[in-house]
C-alpha cells in the first residue's frame, strides 16, 4: 500500500513505476490511497497495475465520513460479517 500523494510533505509517489515493480516481482495486490490526489493529480487505474485504490468522498464535495474502495475486476472481496 502507497499514498500516491502525501498531505504534509506534498510528495507525489511515481505509482505506476511501483505498480510494474509490485506486479513483476511480487504476487501481492497493489493498494493506492489516492485520497489526496484524487481531482488534482491524474491517476490512471487501470493502466498503473493498481489492484485496489482508496478514494475519500469529502475531497470532492461528498459528505464527510464517505468513500470508495475501487477494486480491479480479477480481486473479489467477500465480507467478514454478513447480515444487518
Amino acid at each position: 500500500s502507497i499514498m500516491h500523494v502525501n498531505n504534509e510533505t506534498g510528495v507525489i509517489q511515481p505509482v505506476e513505476d511501483i505498480g510494474k515493480i509490485v506486479k513483476e516481482n511480487t504476487r501481492a495486490y497493489f493498494h493506492v490511497d489516492h485520497v489526496q490526489g484524487i481531482n488534482k493529480v491524474p491517476l490512471d487505474i487501470s493502466g498503473a497495475d493498481i489492484d485496489l485504490c482508496t478514494i475519500s468522498g469529502h475531497k470532492f464535495h461528498g459528505l464527510k465520513g464517505t468513500g470508495a474502495l475501487i477494486l480491479n475486476q480479477r480481486i473479489s472481496l467477500f465480507p467478514l460479517i454478513s447480515g444487518g
